[in-house]
């Protein structure tokens, strides 16, 4: 009996120092992200390691670690903590995986980073953002089909990941597959309307409806299309041109910017829509079937004035302020829209 009393009082305590050490462990990593995300590193780092002190199997202090490390530049430490990280985990171990191949990468060993997350796609083929994170670093390499590739795996798993849809757009620019950058880059702008990288993207996406167009001092209009594009939207390069000159047509000379923008994008879309049935795959299932509904329901006006507004124009303010109806209608039917 007294045995039988020891044992109980023993795995009673036992058990109570068990939850107070997990307890204060998980109050340091609370306390040593909020310094994270301060930019606090060293100090985070200092608390992280106080957690280990505690318990140094513990696979989220290490991952932890290993992130601060990352975003301080401490690289090779940063790979330690990714490869003890590794050891011990036994959930969500593929986001160790995203922190070591991204620290490969800025180690300049695209090589060693590009065969990491292929090693963990195959461990973790539904894991979108390492086929996310693989683009990113194909895309560095310059090889741009792999990075293509890992790019529409990452939206297929994930459509409304907008980061997938923007380097994706980066990546088609660069193979000068103008179209399909195009598209990219506006389903982007639908989410992510109004951030740091929505100005860079505007740009872009600007630039290419413009490119190849120039004005002589004659006021002859030169279109010139690169002779070595060829890809599955190839077809649209002369029609996309041809409406971008139109700006200069006197039924379009008098149009506000917001108003020839809406005209273009609507046009555009209804051209790619009449001539789709000759793509297929992916470009026709998730872009192109999607702006031909947006045409079809009659959003592209509300969806025109949302991705807009990077603009900082008084005038899409405006708009916007004056059209909730039109806004949340826009909103409902992308929301409902079935991907």
């Amino acid at each position: 009996m007294k045995y039988l009393l020891f044992f109980f009082v023993f795995t009673f305590t036992s058990l109570s120092t068990n939850f107070a050490q997990q307890d204060k462990i998980e109050q340091l990593v609370s306390e040593g992200i909020q310094l994270h995300d301060r930019g606090n590193y060293k100090a985070a780092i200092e608390k992280y390691e106080e957690e280990l002190q505690l318990d140094e199997n513990n696979s989220l202090v290490h991952y932890e670690i290993a992130y601060t490390c990352m975003m301080s530049k401490e690289y090779e430490k940063s790979l330690y903590h990714c490869d003890k990280a590794l050891e011990f985990a036994t959930n969500e171990k593929y986001l160790i995986y995203v922190v070591k191949g991204s620290v490969l990468d800025l180690m300049g060993e695209i090589d060693k980073s590009i065969e990491l997350y292929e090693e963990a796609i195959e461990l973790f083929p539904d894991k979108y953002l390492l086929y996310y994170n693989l683009a990113i670093t194909a895309n560095n390499n310059k090889d741009y089909d792999k990075a293509e590739s890992a790019a529409i795996n990452s939206i297929k798993l994930n459509p409304l990941h907008p980061s997938s849809h923007l380097i994706l757009g980066y990546v088609m620019d660069e193979t000068n597959k103008r179209i399909s950058s195009i598209l990219s880059i506006y389903y982007f702008l639908i989410l992510e309307p109004d951030s740091r990288r929505t100005s860079q993207a505007w740009n872009l996406l600007q630039s290419l409806i413009e490119q190849g167009i120039s004005q002589e001092n004659d006021n002859r209009i030169t279109i010139s299309i690169n002779p070595d594009t060829d890809y599955e939207l190839s077809f649209a390069e002369i029609m996309l041109s041809m409406l971008s000159v139109s700006r200069t047509l006197d039924d379009n000379s008098s149009k506000t910017d917001e108003e020839w923008f809406i005209y273009f994008t609507d046009t555009f879309f209804k051209m790619l829509s009449e001539s789709k049935e000759d793509v297929t795959g992916f470009w026709r299932e998730f872009y192109l079937d999607f702006f031909s509904d947006m045409v079809a329901t009659d959003n592209v006006e509300a969806f025109c004035y949302i991705i807009s507004k990077s603009t900082k124009s008084d005038s899409v303010y405006y708009w916007l302020s004056e059209n909730s109806e039109k806004i949340n209608k826009f909103w409902q039917w992308f929301e409902d829209y079935e991907r």
